[in-house]
């Protein structure tokens, strides 16, 4: 089944444009994944996730790829400001803005033992300090199943590498923040394309968006970061032009600045983190 060539998108068009593009998109994806999955007697739900699965051999049988439908989408932006996360769309690290999955938390104040601790469900995982690939290369615990934490200067860094998403993210993220403390995430799950920022203090939300469509924020206080947000290019503000295009390393960006520069580089994600395990 092949898909129709991309609706030519005017540079110019208003915020709610591009988000009625970005859902179109999204949808006819999703209509034309399911219209083969009945054609080929591939059993999925009416509603609810698709699994990863069945979206790769979609994508493997017919080419439709909706990370290239997005791409082509946003490739008719002009170009954008580089930012401090343009790392990450290296080949050895692309795989975190592409099919991965992963939630990052900085938790200001707390080290690394107290944010696992701060997680009540976790318990050290055997051998002590050991970079990702070291830990994913046993057999236990999976990876969905395991939380990293290392310290960057005066923030302490939680890795989840499963994303979690909200369910999961979110209660963790509020929970770290308790008793006085900062937390800031960003978390996304690769293979539905969804992913969310958060920035919780004293265990309360503050503020919460798709960086997609940051203009659509809830939390107590919604308007809290409209100035970091804007300087980080996620508002129109200081580019206009340039948005949405990449919001996860804007929404990174973001997170530098509200951290004062607490910079999960390449050194930090291929460094060396104490993990724990769900029991």
């Amino acid at each position: 089944m092949s898909r129709p060539s991309p609706t030519v998108v005017n540079v110019t068009m208003s915020e709610q444009e591009w988000r009625e593009a970005h859902t179109a998109a999204i949808r006819g994806y999703h209509v034309r994944l399911r219209a083969w999955a009945a054609q080929n007697g591939v059993a999925l739900n009416a509603r609810g996730r698709i699994p990863t699965a069945v979206q790769e051999r979609y994508e493997q049988a017919t080419g439709d790829d909706v990370a290239e439908i997005l791409a082509e989408i946003y490739s008719l932006l002009p170009p954008r400001v580089p930012t401090a996360y343009d790392w990450l769309e290296s080949p050895q690290w692309q795989h975190f803005l592409g099919a991965a999955s992963f939630c990052l938390i900085w938790v200001d104040g707390l080290d690394a033992p107290d944010c696992l601790r701060k997680l009540t469900w976790l318990h050290p995982v055997p051998g002590g300090r050991a970079t990702f690939e070291q830990v994913m290369a046993r057999p236990e615990p999976p990876a969905e199943n395991i939380t990293g934490a290392a310290r960057i200067g005066e923030w302490t860094l939680v890795y989840l590498p499963s994303g979690g998403g909200s369910a999961e993210a979110t209660p963790a993220v509020r929970r770290l923040s308790g008793d006085g403390h900062q937390a800031v995430a960003y978390w996304q799950i690769g293979a539905v394309g969804m992913e969310r920022f958060l920035y919780c203090r004293d265990g309360e939300l503050r503020t919460e968006f798709d960086p997609l469509f940051p203009a659509d924020r809830q939390g107590s206080q919604p308007d809290l970061l409209v100035p970091q947000m804007t300087d980080a290019g996620l508002l129109p503000g200081s580019d206009p032009g340039d948005w949405p295009r990449k919001p996860a390393l804007k929404a990174l960006a973001l997170a530098d600045r509200i951290t004062n520069g607490a910079h999960a580089g390449p050194e930090v994600l291929a460094g060396a983190f104490l993990w724990a395990a769900q029991r």
